[in-house]
């Protein structure tokens, strides 16, 4: 079986991405032919090297406004983006397996070209457009990347045409279904976990390592405004008078406009001393940030498909806290904290409820750590190839 992941930034390290890495390298091991055909080649994220790489890199300029007076060439670029994307599908394959709004495009250029596939497959993690259509249309965000904006509900429109759509939570699978995906072809495979390499370390030997001694830790990734940094920062701010030792630490991918408001707020709130960013982390060193946090949160304020952070706190046996939203308290449970509202005197309520009491720490990451290690990104990639198994015998 020939399968291609499709992507336009799968070498970047995101929770989607990575779970497409792991999937992607189980099922070479199941004698599976896989290749990522991406416009990001493998950056921050190790990719497997028994899998065939078609890239081109180009400058995707995500992120990032148009300059003044050139919103149309802006726009021209990035649709030239999603047709290069097109340009590296050069052979067949059984499954096209796409992830994000542009490569569902090409996977739907595709299904009536000279290369189509036999069967076309899209991970739809989450909806790019998350209210109704009035709501949507006047909301200034909806404009202020209008290509972004385009490309990515196009996406998820031509989704819904695909022989297979594959999500990671009964919350998602809910979701399309109510926006008009059809439920024999909404597919639920839940993210997995490292539970084979990831390492016990010891809680000591974290702090030394990272240089926490003596810090009462506060872990969370990445380090962007949606996932609800700045709802953790607030929650510091009231909780470091009775919490000297505070210290709220940060990882993963980050981007001008949050660093810019994160140091701002620092500085006016005299918080700098309760704040540590260290950028992007390699896989084999995040096991020491989780073990050398007192807590783990995503105080995400979107809809989120799962929650791999979460999933890898949990397997590290760490207390784990979460907003109400998307299918994070699906996953959370009672395993860990799932706020009442998403509010920061909510967060705070509960960081202060671990932070006071070494036993419920202790017992919701014992539960967690049970919990996560029932999944396993091998798992993922079994089901994932019973699913292609069965779309090819249709």
């Amino acid at each position: 079986m020939r399968v291609a992941f499709l992507g336009d930034r799968l070498g970047l390290a995101t929770g989607g991405n990575l779970y497409v890495a792991r999937v992607a390298a189980e099922l070479s091991r199941l004698g599976v032919e896989v290749t990522l055909i991406t416009l990001e080649p493998p950056r921050d994220i190790v990719w497997d090297p028994a899998l065939r790489v078609i890239s081109q890199t180009i400058d995707l300029t995500f992120g990032r406004s148009p300059e003044k007076g050139q919103g149309f060439s802006f726009l021209q670029a990035k649709w030239a983006a999603v047709g290069e994307l097109k340009k590296l599908v050069r052979e067949p394959y059984d499954i096209l397996y796409s992830v994000g709004g542009p490569s569902n495009i090409v996977n739907q250029l595709c299904r009536s070209g000279p290369f189509r596939p036999r069967a076309s497959v899209a991970a739809v993690f989450h909806l790019f457009r998350q209210t109704s259509i009035p709501r949507f249309l006047l909301t200034a965000d909806t404009y202020r990347k209008p290509f972004q904006t385009l490309y990515h509900s196009w996406g998820d429109h031509l989704a819904r045409r695909f022989d297979a759509v594959v999500t990671v939570s009964r919350f998602w699978r809910a979701k399309l279904i109510e926006r008009g995906f059809a439920a024999d072809r909404v597919r639920v495979i839940p993210v997995g976990a490292e539970t084979r390499d990831w390492p016990v370390v010891d809680p000591r030997e974290a702090k030394k390592k990272l240089g926490l001694e003596d810090r009462l830790v506060v872990y969370t990734s990445p380090l962007r405004l949606n996932k609800g940094i700045f709802q953790v920062l607030q929650a510091a701010e009231d909780l470091a008078n009775r919490f000297p030792q505070l210290l709220v630490l940060a990882t993963g991918v980050t981007d001008r406009q949050t660093e810019e408001k994160v140091q701002r707020f620092l500085e006016v709130h005299n918080l700098e001393g309760h704040f540590r960013y260290d950028g992007v982390v390699a896989r084999e060193r995040l096991p020491y940030y989780h073990a050398s946090a007192e807590v783990v949160v995503l105080a995400s304020q979107e809809e989120e498909g799962w929650g791999i952070f979460l999933l890898e706190g949990m397997l590290t046996g760490k207390p784990v806290v979460c907003t109400p939203l998307g299918a994070m308290p699906e996953l959370v449970g009672e395993r860990g904290i799932v706020l009442a509202e998403n509010t920061v005197p909510a967060l705070g309520q509960a960081l202060e409820q671990l932070f006071s009491s070494s036993e419920l720490r202790e017992r919701l990451g014992r539960a967690g750590r049970a919990f996560a290690a029932s999944y396993s990104y091998e798992a993922a990639a079994k089901a994932h190839l019973e699913l292609f198994e069965e779309l090819i015998r249709k």
